[in-house]
């Protein structure tokens, strides 16, 4: 023939079909497991017949086992470890038992299978970490979907026990619990659930996999309460999604969507941008603009990942994002500002979430009497001063801290009520807060650092208040942008204070507690000062 054989294998000789041996171990991607000495691949078939030692794929998410058709027969187990993946390009055959192909999920990793071939059954499992020795209120809450057809909620949560299991219900703007009465006895495909378990489990979902298309239709938008227009729904196939990549056709539906983050028991903009990925068997939050509001969830946005829940690591290098902690209870709340040409500073569709309460603080930016949990403003913001709410929850003490910055900006927090400044770029600041504390507390201030040194130490302006008159007077060769700005973040007043000179700003009318921000080529100068009449 002209080529060199070693054994049953020719060199150079084309296959378009293997069989699983077995004969060296259970792992699918060892060469002496396959009849003919080599490991499937894309356009390659492979049949699973019952042997002792039945195939498991370690392959990973990065480069994952694959074939073309994939028969397995009677008795014999195809087993996708946890962190591993599996992509079949062909026809995928199990004689529709389940417990034929089994998906595994660990605390750190759940297993992944693509492929099209409708009516195949299989086991996947979900691990679900239990709120243990953490606060049981506020931690061990997960947002869970179902990757097969008419899976019994039952199986997931025992309505006899301690533990929880929750839908979302927009229209009446409540959680409703599956103890209270009524409740559906299975999951919906494209639906997500709230759960929380006091310990660990790993439950299976057992039946025919998803690997359609799932419409989402009718979507409500009904009042104006806190959580008007957002909706649970749920990854529903057993494969990571890349969300909103093109192919989900949304309708009145917010590009952006948000997603219960566990670890510090608050809602985050976990989809930064669109084509980042919501893991398997993961619900999230959806906010439709407009009654009537639909999209897809479209079978040809899976992907591969081993990611068992969403985690809110961010990676966009044009974000600022803020994180207000309470220490005592291990909550965090994050909040996510960034810059865009053609943002507008209200709602903006394919840019903004308005913001979700948790059980953290409450830490929200604020934007023409709305708050936002990932706010996009036009690049002119920059140079403006950005309002920002907090309000405490069973805390008492708390930080502020820049998680992730826009390389040349200088961040500035202004606290209201205590008068302080700091530079975040410098450290996280530190307060106490109280039962009745203004949610309107803090002030944000953005700075090219790439231009200016820094403002605090450069104290060249003098300001003071004379029968309704502010005064600001440049003690140096420097001038500046000036804004008024009250106790509620809203601006009274603008001006301008020239190099070397002073400027005054009629304040007869308003009395009260002011800041004076300054913003000059050094930077920029907050100051609190008292209006009498």
């Amino acid at each position: 023939t002209g080529f060199t054989s070693f054994g049953d294998f020719a060199l150079g000789q084309t296959y378009t079909s293997l069989t699983w041996t077995g004969l060296s171990s259970s792992d699918w991607g060892t060469a002496s497991n396959w009849d003919m000495n080599i490991v499937p691949s894309g356009d390659i078939d492979a049949d699973i017949p019952n042997v002792v030692n039945n195939p498991v794929i370690n392959e990973t998410v990065v480069s994952p086992a694959i074939c073309n058709n994939l028969t397995i027969e009677s008795i014999a187990v195809l087993t996708v470890d946890a962190g591993s993946a599996l992509t079949v390009n062909g026809t995928l055959a199990d004689n529709a038992t389940a417990s034929r192909l089994v998906i595994k999920s660990n605390a750190t990793s759940t297993g992944s299978l693509i492929h099209s071939t409708s009516g195949v059954a299989g086991t996947v499992e979900r691990y679900i970490a239990g709120w243990g020795s953490v606060n049981q209120a506020t931690h061990g809450w997960h947002f869970l979907s179902s990757p097969v057809v008419a899976q019994a909620i039952s199986a997931f949560h025992d309505i006899n026990s301690g533990n929880d299991f929750y839908k979302w219900d927009e229209i009446t703007n409540t959680w409703i619990n599956r103890k209270a009465g009524s409740f559906v006895t299975e999951f919906a495909v494209g639906t997500g659930y709230l759960i929380a378990n006091s310990d660990p489990t790993t439950p299976p979902f057992t039946g025919i996999l998803n690997v359609d298309d799932v419409p989402i239709t009718g979507l409500t938008m009904t009042g104006t309460q806190a959580h008007t227009g957002w909706h649970l729904v749920g990854n529903p196939f057993s494969s990571a999604l890349l969300w909103n990549n093109g192919s989900w056709n949304l309708s009145n539906v917010s590009e952006n969507c948000e997603i219960w983050d566990e670890a510090s028991a608050s809602y985050t903009p976990a989809i930064i941008t669109p084509g980042n990925v919501i893991p398997a068997m993961n619900g999230f939050m959806v906010h439709a603009d407009a009654a009537g509001a639909s999209f897809t969830i479209p079978a040809s946005a899976r992907v591969h990942s081993s990611q068992a829940w969403y985690k809110s690591a961010q990676q966009n290098s044009n974000i600022i994002v803020l994180i207000a902690r309470d220490p005592a209870g291990q909550t965090a709340q994050r909040s996510v500002i960034r810059f865009a040409d053609d943002a507008t500073e209200g709602y903006d569709t394919q840019y903004d979430n308005y913001f979700l309460p948790g059980f953290a603080p409450m830490f929200y930016s604020k934007s023409l009497d709305e708050n936002y949990i990932l706010n996009t403003l036009p690049e002119s913001s920059k140079t403006a001063t950005l309002p920002m709410g907090f309000v405490k929850n069973g805390g008492s003490q708390f930080t502020i801290e820049l998680s992730q910055n826009i390389p040349y900006l200088s961040v500035y927090l202004t606290d209201k009520k205590t008068g302080l400044v700091q530079k975040l770029n410098d450290g996280s600041y530190t307060f106490t807060s109280i039962t009745g504390d203004n949610a309107d507390r803090f002030l944000l201030n953005f700075v090219d650092a790439t231009s200016v040194p820094d403002p605090q130490k450069a104290k060249d302006f003098n300001l003071y208040v004379s029968d309704g008159i502010l005064t600001i007077q440049s003690l140096q060769q420097q001038g500046g942008k000036v804004a008024i700005i009250d106790m509620t973040g809203r601006t009274v007043a603008t001006g301008r204070v020239e190099a070397g000179a002073a400027t005054q700003i009629n304040m007869q009318g308003h009395t009260g507690v002011y800041i004076v921000s300054v913003l000059s080529g050094k930077g920029i100068i907050n100051t609190k000062v008292l209006v009498k009449q």
